[in-house]
């Protein structure tokens, strides 16, 4: 799938031609296996997967909008070899095609409306409708929506390697080191790449992800090597594979614990990181559960999992109530040291809360880590010991890894969707306030936002349906929410919409139009801007939801070239 309208820019071969070259070598007494088309690095093909730059800036500096956008490809029509990720510069692309004003301070801001038409050469301007895009003039007015400004995403690309088939969202984690960490599931050859993401700002982010050497430099167009791909329980190949179709990605992480939790959109297992390694060996995170917790009831044939989300836990501002330790902590997180995650099930009407933890070393008999046997050396007996990768299936050698813990199943209120035997019934997942007492769930068949009351009643969640049901578009699956401004915004795959939910009034506001096929979502607060993956096209909607300029809930912008067959 490419969409280069640009000059000097490879495409794919046809598949005819493909065919006959691919004979000719064989024929010809070819030894070198096809490795087939190697994914681009700098074009979106089925973007599934968002998240802005999770570098933050150094010391007590304010905070600025992001520079950088992740994008994951996931090569849905299987006509490279694999998938990959991009990194967008955004202020590249603002700048090359909005236009600024004074505000009363005398400062340059933005107000996100295009340049004029080019009249002429020119530094900055935005190309007529249908003109040839170059990577001086990358711009252009959208076809049939003049009022939107359209770019090819290859001059701001700076960053991407490649991964496998079918990669999906991105989640990022915070390590150690300082060097954030992205989460990407993949599911054509179920696993889980990890990318580190190097570099200081202001400049550019440096993918690493155990590229082939070249020169003594990382070739960022190769693909991650195996040793960033989980694929397999406890990193070890005689145990469980992950299962297939990993789907949804969320990173849990406090000062206590730091997990990855991977929700499988069809089968019925969750699996469980931990980030930090198995015991004894923290060189490589690690698999370290996979539970059926998603298992379908006598109502559906049907198992999978869709949203996760982690209930706030502690303080949460509300005034008076920081004094007390126990406020706002379910007694299952035991104060806070273990994540209380709530997920939706694919398939039916229902949500489930769960934990993970595991076993403190602190708690077994001394010399628990260190020892590897049920003995000291005067042969006295001393009980279980947390078991090494290597240790595992000796006499008194017991994991110490997280496992999920006090599962619990609940309905979520919703639309009867009439048949609860196929079909999909629940998508994504979010809290809508600091304190976790709001959940949403997204009904997928028929589209509705649903509300639960999730504030503790004597330490446990209730866990109830609050409020009616907000209908919104047919098969909605991802949302995201502004919580200081009681909105939520809500793809719509199939209408190729962006429902804007006013939280507090419980009722629809405004619907904005994107590319097609639009997917995942990512917020961008400091600017006033979301994001919005458009799988079917190729291309990222910017969509303008600032509080004070008046293409407020309009489309603005498309990061990359709309597809011919697009609308």
């Amino acid at each position: 799938m490419s969409h280069r309208n640009t000059e000097g820019r490879s495409r794919p071969l046809p598949r005819r031609l493909l065919t006959a070259t691919l004979l000719a070598g064989v024929l010809g007494g070819c030894n070198d296996p096809n490795t087939g088309i190697d994914a681009p690095v700098d074009n979106f093909f089925f973007p599934e997967g968002l998240l802005l730059d999770p570098r933050t800036p150094e010391g007590d500096a304010e905070p600025e909008a992001a520079k950088y956008l992740f994008v994951s490809n996931g090569n849905n029509d299987l006509n490279y070899n694999g998938g990959s990720v991009t990194v967008i510069d955004l202020e590249a692309f603002f700048e090359a095609w909005s236009d600024t004003r004074v505000d009363a301070e005398g400062n340059e801001v933005p107000t996100y409306e295009p340049y004029p038409y080019c009249e002429g050469p020119g530094e900055r301007c935005v190309l007529d409708v249908g003109a040839r895009t170059t990577d001086d003039f990358p711009c252009r007015r959208l076809g049939l929506l003049p009022q939107v400004v359209e770019c090819d995403e290859a001059p701001f690309v700076v960053d991407g390697v490649r991964l496998g088939d079918f990669s999906t969202h991105i989640a990022a984690s915070k390590e150690p080191s300082g060097t954030p960490r992205l989460w990407i599931p993949v599911r054509g050859d179920p696993s889980v790449t990890f990318i580190d993401v190097k570099g200081s700002l202001p400049g550019p982010p440096d993918l690493d992800c155990g590229q082939r050497q070249v020169d003594g430099e990382a070739d960022d167009r190769s693909r991650c090597a195996d040793e960033h791909r989980l694929t397999h329980l406890r990193n070890d190949r005689s145990l469980d594979e992950l299962p297939r179709e990993p789907f949804n990605v969320h990173v849990s992480e406090s000062e206590d614990y730091r997990y990855a939790f991977i929700a499988h959109a069809s089968g019925p297992a969750l699996s469980i990181i931990d980030l930090d390694g198995l015991s004894g060996d923290d060189s490589q995170p690690a698999i370290v559960d996979i539970n059926n917790i998603f298992s379908p009831t006598i109502g559906t044939v049907l198992s999978g999992g869709f949203g996760l989300a982690t209930r706030p836990c502690g303080a949460c501002g509300v005034e008076g109530e920081e004094e007390d330790p126990g406020f706002n902590q379910p007694d299952v997180t035991q104060g806070c040291t273990r994540p209380l995650v709530y997920s939706s099930l694919r398939f039916q009407l229902l949500a489930t809360s769960f934990t993970a933890s595991g076993i403190d070393p602190d708690a077994l008999p001394s010399g628990a880590v260190e020892r590897d046997g049920c003995e000291d050396a005067q042969g006295n007996y001393l009980g279980p010991f947390c078991a090494t990768p290597d240790q595992v299936g000796q006499e008194c050698a017991i994991l110490c890894e997280p496992q999920v813990r006090n599962v619990v199943r609940f309905p979520v209120g919703g639309v009867d969707p009439l048949s609860t035997v196929s079909g999909e019934a629940l998508g994504d997942v979010h809290f809508g306030d600091a304190c976790g007492d709001e959940l949403y769930v997204l009904q997928t068949n028929p589209g509705a936002l649903l509300r639960l009351d999730t504030s503790l009643d004597g330490g446990e969640p209730l866990d109830i349906p609050a409020g009616r049901p907000i209908e919104v578009c047919d098969q909605p699956t991802r949302f995201q929410i502004w919580e200081d401004e009681g909105l939520a915004f809500v793809a719509c795959f199939q209408a190729a919409y962006v429902y804007v939910v006013d939280l507090r009034a419980e009722q629809v506001v405004d619907t904005v139009i994107t590319g097609t096929g639009p997917h995942d979502l990512v917020f961008d607060e400091l600017r006033g801007m979301l994001y919005v993956a458009n799988l079917l096209e190729g291309s990222v909607s910017v969509i303008d939801v600032g509080l004070d300029r008046p293409t407020r809930f309009k489309e603005v912008a498309r990061i990359g070239l709309q597809e011919p067959f697009s609308r």
